[in-house]
């Protein structure tokens, strides 16, 4: 079983790494490389019993690393990197005379992104023989997912996992889903969801046989799918990360048309009609980031500006689609229904660590009555968002009708000007009867941002 990350300190990691991908190499002159060994016969040959193990710091902002200082337990020295942990690291594994063997890159130590559940970050290492990730879970467990590159790797109860085929040549997106299933305090069945995600970079053999005391081995160019392919979705967020953050609630109808309600009665005497216009789109994805023209029968946006002393609700983006009514194949009435019962609230709590946004909506048919007495059937929703403003984190509570469909999405700027994109919620309508009261469907989800837009939402 490989160590845990959760050690502070370059040596924990060290020992990950070492027990990751130890290079299988030959120990005397007259042993052969394996096969497909990508370590030069050069290294081979000076090759002792003893390995030496180097550590090196990223400074990602100056593009290069730090000149190697020795750290294993033969040197008996300390890392000279002193007391700041919270970088990545480079670490070389060379033989006595200096050698590069294997080069690994690590993740900094892991943080807490969020005070409330005491999750932290995720901490990954890699090297050319496996990339190695080790991640929080709650107390009670979950059924964890790994993908690369949307591949899924491996489904497991442990919250870690070793990938040993890894894609040396390429940058690989690992992403992790996370289901726990519980019940609430009314028995009923419930699931919490959690997401982590990173981008590992590509890792050339382009330093294996140089000296690691030559200059050129800490050089940016020699070191550059490092410097360059790195990047982290939410598994290095620290905390008062986000400057801006959009939060969206969409009813719509997926259909271009649907056939015109049985139940309903053109109101006054209006024309006779068959079909009724939908929005014709599926579940937004994150080519749809244009949230505001995305056709909705109903759409609720708050836009959202963290400035360090309170959330400030910037704008509540509301909008009510067109109803148009058809018969036989051409529109014979155009009519967009009142939002005065649409609206967007936002309720920032005392510390400022999270905002409420409320989404409520109350919206007619305006070319639907029942029997010309009632405005129904009605499209209905009371879900309150609770947004963490360290992690992103989402936890929606509330109810809507069984149709149209729902889906809540939600966009974040870091401090550093990186988006975030993803949904939080998605409902598939069920039957257009669900729009008669009451409201019976009920929401209970949390989701935390990854980038890794599909996953981090189940259909419900």
């Amino acid at each position: 079983m490989k160590p845990s990350l959760k050690a502070i300190g370059a040596i924990s990691v060290m020992a990950l790494c070492m027990q990751l991908a130890t290079p299988a190499v030959a120990t005397s002159k007259e042993e052969s490389a394996p096969e497909n060994s990508r370590i030069p016969d050069s290294v081979l040959s000076d090759l002792a019993a003893d390995t030496q193990v180097w550590e090196s710091k990223l400074n990602e902002q100056q593009g290069k690393i730090s000149a190697p200082q020795r750290i294993d337990g033969d040197a008996g020295a300390q890392s000279s990197q002193g007391t700041d942990t919270d970088s990545p690291r480079v670490l070389f594994t060379t033989s006595a005379q200096g050698k590069i063997l294997n080069r690994s890159f690590t993740s900094a130590p892991s943080t807490v992104v969020d005070a409330e559940t005491g999750r932290t970050s995720l901490e990954w290492a890699a090297d050319k023989d496996g990339v190695a990730l080790d991640w929080w879970g709650p107390k009670d467990g979950a059924t964890w997912e790994v993908y690369r590159d949307d591949k899924l790797l491996t489904t497991t109860k442990e919250a870690q996992f070793v990938d040993k085929s890894p894609q040396v040549d390429s940058n690989s997106e690992y992403s992790v889903i996370g289901i726990r299933k519980y019940k609430d305090k009314n028995g009923e069945d419930q699931e919490e969801r959690f997401n982590y995600g990173v981008n590992v970079p590509a890792q050339p053999a382009s330093v294996l046989g140089e000296k690691v005391s030559d200059s050129a081995v800490v050089s940016a160019a020699a070191n550059s799918d490092i410097n360059g392919g790195r990047s982290t979705d939410s598994s290095a967020l620290t905390p008062h990360a986000f400057r801006e953050t959009a939060l969206a609630y969409n009813s719509f109808i997926p259909a271009k048309r649907i056939d015109y309600p049985k139940m309903c009665t053109p109101p006054n005497g209006g024309p006779k009609m068959d079909q009724l216009a939908g929005d014709g789109r599926s579940f937004a994805t994150k080519e749809n980031v244009e949230w505001e023209k995305l056709s909705s029968r109903v759409k609720n946006i708050a836009y959202i500006t963290w400035d360090g002393k309170k959330a400030v609700l910037d704008e509540a983006y509301k909008k009510i689609g067109a109803t148009k009514g058809y018969y036989k194949g051409k529109l014979v009435k155009t009519v967009t229904a009142s939002s005065k019962d649409v609206s967007t609230s936002m309720t920032p709590n005392t510390s400022n660590s999270t905002a409420k946004v409320r989404f409520k909506q109350h919206a007619t048919d305006p070319l639907c009555t029942l029997g010309n007495t009632f405005d129904a059937p009605n499209i209905d929703v009371d879900v309150s968002a609770t947004l963490s403003k360290s992690t992103g984190r989402v936890h929606a509570v509330g109810k809507h009708d069984g149709a149209p469909s729902h889906e809540i999405l939600m966009s974040h700027i870091t401090s550093k000007g990186k988006f975030l994109r993803g949904c939080a919620y998605r409902f598939k309508k069920r039957s257009f009867n669900d729009l008669l009261p009451p409201m019976e469907v009920k929401v209970d989800v949390t989701v935390n941002p990854t980038g890794i837009w599909t996953k981090g939402c189940k259909v419900y």
